[in-house]
């Protein structure tokens, strides 16, 4: 039986538009495409968030029970600067003496705020100290000696309640800088000093500082460039610089849409090796992007997609390998590439990147696989009209 010219055209546009069909689907390796491009939405972030608290190894707020003065505890933050103590027994405390340390009278507390609480301490070093529910029992202005390495009289204050644990913050310093330190510290079960001293060297306490948490990530220089925009610029003379060095990395919104990475690509910035990122982890989601410039990037629903090592060349301006991503996770309209290491943190002040290029498949609107199928529905139709 011949066929018409109707029905050999109808066959190959059915055959065509079920393959295009199909590829939109089944996207093969030979179809990778770059998935980023200058002007996309692009996020500065670091997963790291701090207080500022920064007390050395020497100089540990352990120092201030160990009963030696010229030792201390030396907290660089600025204000509100602090301590958490856990006595080997739980106690009522009624006063406290303080031993000013070896040197600066500037850096000595001027205030104190003391809180107790009966919760298992889940704070760390360096935080806020705020992680469990805190009474506070007292607080005022101290005046401690000028004469360094000195005892200061006692404060006493009325409390009848025994807390396991102790917090003391420090609002205010003498003078005018950022550090605080102390020497010595004794809390008291009576008045004026008396009654059992409760710290020991070898309780467990930790530094804080009782602020609100800051981001820091912390981007650009004075002229306005070395953004993350410059890291999708496509141009290798540009760079993204980020002084918050470890976790840092940026959010992006490809403008293809939707999208599955299978690798990506870096290229080195004009200096400083050290700075190169030497390990990588990358997220991907499908929420509108609420995060803001210079945060951690959280307030999204972030998937795990892969995560590795990396090593960049040491020349400048230089293309990388190209990294490939294991993808089980399927597609997403927005990443987020972290760098959790650098090649040489100790000797970087931060971390940079001159170009960054992610790979893979455009996974088309289902409008347009809709349109696809409607079309191949209606040349069906025809066919079985022009058979009746």
């Amino acid at each position: 039986m011949k066929k018409t010219t109707f029905q050999v055209t109808r066959k190959l546009i059915a055959s065509c538009l079920l393959t295009g069909v199909a590829s939109l689907f089944l996207p093969s390796e030979s179809q990778a495409i770059s998935l980023i491009s200058p002007g996309d939405p692009v996020l500065a972030i670091d997963l790291d968030i701090s207080t500022g608290s920064e007390v050395r190894e020497a100089q540990l707020a352990d120092f201030m029970l160990d009963g030696d003065t010229y030792t201390k505890m030396l907290n660089r933050g600025g204000d509100n600067a602090g301590f958490i103590v856990t006595p080997s027994t739980a106690s009522v405390v009624q006063s406290f003496t303080m031993t000013t340390a070896n040197d600066s009278e500037s850096r000595d507390p001027a205030s104190y705020l003391l809180y107790g609480t009966n919760d298992p301490i889940t704070s760390v070093e360096a935080s806020n100290g705020r992680e469990e529910d805190w009474t506070l029992i007292v607080s005022g202005d101290l005046t401690l000696p000028s004469d360094r390495e000195t005892l200061s009289s006692p404060i006493s204050f009325t409390n009848s309640n025994s807390y396991s644990s102790y917090k003391m913050v420090w609002p205010t310093i003498k003078g005018s800088g950022s550090l605080t330190q102390v020497a010595e510290i004794g809390f008291f079960t009576s008045v004026d000093a008396t009654g059992d001293n409760l710290l020991a060297y070898g309780d467990p306490i930790i530094s804080i500082r009782d602020v609100d948490y800051v981001y820091e990530s912390r981007t650009g220089s004075s002229d306005g460039t070395q953004e993350a925009a410059e890291a999708i610029d496509q141009d290798v003379t540009t760079k993204y610089l980020n002084f918050g060095k470890e976790n840092t990395g940026l959010i992006v919104t490809p403008s293809v849409g939707m999208s599955i990475v299978d690798s990506f690509q870096l290229t080195t910035a004009n200096d400083a090796s050290d700075r190169d990122p030497s390990s990588w982890v990358l997220y991907g989601t499908n929420d509108p992007i609420t995060s803001e410039y210079n945060t951690d990037g959280s307030l999204e629903d972030w998937v795990l997609i892969d995560s590795g090592d990396i090593e960049l060349p040491n020349d400048r301006g230089a293309l990388g390998p190209l990294v490939s991503v294991d993808n089980s996770e399927g597609a997403f309209t927005s990443y987020r590439l972290v760098f959790p290491t650098l090649r040489n943190s100790g000797g970087a002040n931060s971390m940079q990147i001159a170009e960054i290029q992610l790979f893979g498949s455009q996974v088309p609107e289902p409008s347009s696989v809709v349109l696809g199928l409607g079309v191949l529905a209606s040349l069906v139709v025809v066919g079985r009209l022009k058979k009746g």
